[in-house]
């Protein structure tokens, strides 16, 4: 219970919800607090929550299991969903008619190759960077709230970029 009021001291410092504090401050379970974190990962990327040293401190050997990355290195194939934070780097594969999220943050640096007929969602936060490459038929739609994109289209592969926060 220390850790769920911890984590909602800073959720309320950071502007949650009533709503949510409630629930966060009811948590016990360290893999509760992960799922809450997934269900609420607009919030927690935009306000940069709970911070990188708390989850380090708290969450480190646990997170990985729910494809949250902090400082690792990642080869990953078909994952539903990836959160890359602090300096994260490595290689996320997406085919056949797979769905895909992926969230990066601080200063990770991933590369994704799409293709086949998949369908990649990919929010870019911090100065994080991304190399996507899309090929076949696959669609990948990248919301940059900030960090660098560099993009590759192959063989009808469509990659779209939504700049928000009116980034230039």
């Amino acid at each position: 219970m220390k850790l769920a009021k911890e984590l909602a001291k800073i959720a309320e410092k950071a502007g949650a919800c009533d709503k949510r504090y409630s629930e966060l401050l009811g948590l016990a379970d360290k893999r509760d607090m992960i799922k809450m974190y997934l269900d609420e990962i607009d919030f927690c990327m935009e306000k940069d929550y709970p911070g990188n040293e708390f989850v380090r401190k708290h969450f480190k050997g646990i997170i990985e299991q729910y494809n949250v990355y902090l400082d690792d290195y990642i080869m990953l194939v078909n994952p539903d969903k990836v959160v890359a934070l602090g300096e994260t780097k490595g290689n996320i594969q997406f085919d056949s008619y797979t769905v895909g999220r992926v969230f990066l943050n601080h200063s990770s640096s991933v590369k994704i190759k799409v293709k086949d007929d998949a369908f990649v969602m990919i929010d870019v936060y911090g100065n994080s960077a991304v190399q996507v490459e899309a090929s076949d038929n696959s669609k990948v739609c990248i919301n940059r709230y900030g960090g660098t994109i560099e993009k590759n289209e192959k063989d009808r592969g469509i990659v779209k970029v939504v700049n928000k926060n009116k980034l230039s």
